[in-house]
C-alpha cells in the first residue's frame, strides 16, 4: 500500500468494499514518520525505480472508514518486532529517548499507525 497514492489507496478500498464476497481485507500501513524515515534513508534509490512510498495516513482508521473498511485489529510493528525479537538496529536507543513511541501504540485504535491492520468491510454483519 505505501508505494500507492492516497487516492489509488481509497478507490482499492471503494472497490473491494464494493465487493460483498470481501467481508475482511488485511494490508499493511505506515505512518507519515516512517515515510519521511524511509524519504530520508532511501528516498534517492527508491525514486530512481519509481519505488517512493506515498501512502502514509494521518489517521488510518478514519482514511478505510471513509472507504467502507472498519479497523478490527492492529498490529503495531515496533511492538511486533520487539515481541518476536526482529527489532531495527539500535531500538533499544528509540526506546530509550521516544518512550512513548512504543507506549503510544499499545491499544491505538485512531491517529497514524504503522504495522498491520486486520480490516472489516462495514457492509457485513458484525
Amino acid at each position: 500500500m505505501a508505494y500507492l497514492t492516497p487516492e489509488q489507496a481509497g478507490a482499492l478500498g471503494d472497490d473491494l468494499a464494493a465487493q460483498s464476497s470481501f467481508r475482511r481485507w488485511m494490508t499493511d500501513v505506515a505512518s507519515p514518520m516512517v515515510l519521511r524515515m524511509v524519504a530520508r534513508a532511501w528516498g534517492k534509490q527508491l525514486d530512481s525505480c519509481s519505488a517512493s512510498f506515498r501512502f502514509g495516513p494521518e489517521d488510518a482508521a478514519a482514511f478505510y472508514e471513509a472507504h467502507g473498511w472498519r479497523v478490527v485489529e492492529y498490529h503495531a510493528a515496533v511492538l511486533d518486532a520487539q515481541r518476536l525479537h526482529r527489532e531495527f538496529p539500535f531500538a533499544w536507543l528509540f526506546r530509550l529517548l521516544r518512550p512513548s513511541m512504543w507506549r503510544d501504540e499499545i491499544g491505538r485504535t485512531r491517529g497514524p499507525m504503522s504495522g498491520v491492520l486486520l480490516l472489516e468491510n462495514a457492509k457485513s454483519e458484525a
